[in-house]
């Protein structure tokens, strides 16, 4: 289920879907199969095909929520404000580009220290 909602003027884009593994907080994930998501990385182009941040730590089989679109704030970051934000080696955010074989996607931008703004970009490149 889609919920899109405003705050601040801002869209928040988020859904529900059950984790197929375990999928850390603030994790990216990828589309596995109906209704399910796993746990993405920049190693190919299906893993790296990136929908949603998860919003909280998972076990297999339990249900989430995730952000497709939106700010999220962790007191506990420390982002450098408006650079961009990718798909790391285990799907963790990171704002370092891929090399060496592996994906570039980006995921969103640090608007602050604290601060994100998850936009998932699908357009997928494939490094050298």
């Amino acid at each position: 289920m889609t919920q899109v909602s405003v705050r601040g003027g801002r869209i928040r884009n988020t859904f529900s879907a059950l984790a197929s593994g375990a999928i850390a907080q603030y994790q990216c994930v990828y589309a596995y199969s109906a209704d399910r998501v796993k746990a993405g990385n920049n190693a190919d182009t299906t893993k790296a095909d990136i929908i949603g941040i998860s919003l909280a730590a998972l076990v297999d089989g339990q249900r989430g929520s995730f952000i497709a679109e939106g700010e999220i704030v962790n007191n506990s970051w420390s982002w450098t404000a408006g650079s961009e934000l990718y798909v790391g080696d285990t799907g963790e955010l990171t704002q370092t580009l891929a090399s060496n074989g592996k994906v570039i996607c980006q995921v969103g931008v640090a608007l602050t220290a604290t601060k994100i703004y998850i936009s998932i970009d699908k357009t997928i490149i494939k490094t050298a």
